[in-house]
């Protein structure tokens, strides 16, 4: 409907017969209704600019999501089992990548289920995985492990010397 608008292909009470799934509540009539307006040219030229940079970055981010999925295809497994039941339910969103289950592919790499970890998610794993490493034999559990990453806060208390 923007692109409509923008490159004024319709009349906004033919833009308000673009519907969109699932439909909008509203009837065509109080759509097309709202989209009558003062359309600047100023103001269109920088909603041109917004929606062609917003395209430029959306084909951006998918072809690093389509490196990122070939670089853990060709990376070896340490096991072929699949990764354990979920104790939270993770959004597919927040777990795919390039068409790739990043939690799936990253158990099967290291052989520990890294998204149990509370407050990690994907891009955190990705990033965690690319400084540290696919092998995480160093870490005996994943306390040590998140010991290691200083994300536990210490339990010794110092004073304060000269306070009260």
């Amino acid at each position: 409907m923007t692109h409509a608008l923008l490159f004024s292909i319709c009349p906004p009470f033919c833009s308000a017969l673009i519907r969109v799934n699932p439909p909008p509540i509203s009837s065509a009539a109080t759509i097309a209704k709202s989209l009558v307006g003062n359309y600047r040219e100023e103001h269109l030229f920088a909603l041109g600019q917004a929606v062609s940079l917003y395209e430029t970055y959306q084909a951006k981010i998918a072809e690093c999501e389509a490196a990122i999925g070939r670089y853990l295809g060709s990376q070896p497994n340490r096991t072929d089992q699949e990764p354990p039941p979920e104790d939270k339910s993770v959004r597919n969103r927040d777990r795919l990548r390039g068409g790739v289950d990043v939690r799936s592919q990253l158990y099967k790499m290291t052989g520990a289920d890294l998204f149990s970890l509370p407050g990690l998610a994907t891009d955190t794993l990705l990033t965690l995985a690319g400084e540290v490493g696919f092998d995480m034999t160093p870490w005996r559990s994943e306390k040590d492990f998140t010991s290691w990453l200083a994300l536990c806060p210490g339990t010794r208390i110092q004073p304060i010397q000269g306070r009260l």
